[in-house]
């Protein structure tokens, strides 16, 4: 399938794609538009491709109210220039990702708020969880809101896995370091790796401050994790954490349940 792809504004970049806001001639509404274009080379163009597939296929049957809903795949080869792009069509959200929300707007300030968007993430990982999927880089990035902020979708299954059951692989070192589990560190995969990467995220929204927020080099971290002290331990043994919510609540353990 070709689709006559209009950029409008850009939303993000990184090694891997840009992502930009789009429309498609012939389609209403507006869309996520995650692209590559590789220049004259087709080794890079091959394994772009590869990625590219994985994500979508495995995406791309998901349906449910707290993931973002993956539309069409695209490639396209111009010999005249030897350029290939890769494109992956998405539902677009209005609002900001939640990192963006916690420096815009700071944590909130009730614990039913917490609660409320923390119910949305667990709906998403226990359906995930249930197609046998570890999203695998659970982070607030990667969790955007609706326009009126009063809902969240799960994105970006780049480096997602299927699993059926706990397994040492290659692709556990693939995420990011200060949302990873211990097991994932240890070159493991398991559902463990989402629910540890949740309890950092929800921790994160509560309180607006990074698990291990101190701690800035990525070995450092990784011997913090390997001790199995979690984000919120270490925060309350070295008085991070000056937050109402916490204070008020007190079995913070227990509300991230």
């Amino acid at each position: 399938m070709t689709l006559d792809i209009k950029r409008l504004k850009q939303l993000g970049a990184g090694t891997e794609a840009e992502v930009f806001c789009c429309k498609v001639k012939g389609m209403p509404g507006k869309f996520v538009d995650k692209r590559r274009i590789i220049y004259n080379n087709k080794e890079l163009a091959d394994q772009t491709l590869k990625r590219f597939i994985a994500e979508f296929s495995i995406a791309k049957d998901l349906v449910h109210s707290c993931i973002v809903e993956y539309k069409y795949f695209m490639k396209k080869y111009e010999p005249d220039t030897d350029n290939y792009e890769f494109h992956i069509l998405m539902e677009l959200m209005e609002g900001e990702d939640m990192e963006v929300y916690l420096k815009e707007q700071g944590p909130p300030l009730m614990i039913e708020r917490v609660r409320q968007i923390g119910a949305q993430l667990i709906s998403s990982l226990r359906y995930l969880h249930a197609c046998k999927i570890i999203h695998q880089d659970l982070k607030p990035s990667n969790i955007l809101f609706s326009g009126d902020y009063e809902k969240v979708k799960l994105v970006d299954l780049g480096i997602s896995n299927r699993l059926d059951k706990t397994k040492a692989t290659r692709a556990a070192a693939q995420g990011t370091t200060r949302y990873m589990s211990p097991e994932q560190l240890n070159g493991k995969l398991s559902f463990k790796v989402d629910v540890w990467a949740f309890g950092c995220v929800i921790l994160q929204f509560a309180t607006g401050i990074k698990p291990f927020e101190e701690i800035q080099n990525d070995m450092s971290l990784c011997l913090k994790i390997f001790q199995g002290k979690s984000p919120l331990d270490y925060a309350l043994e070295y008085s991070l954490y000056d937050c109402d919510l916490i204070k008020e609540n007190p079995d913070f353990k227990e509300i991230l349940k």
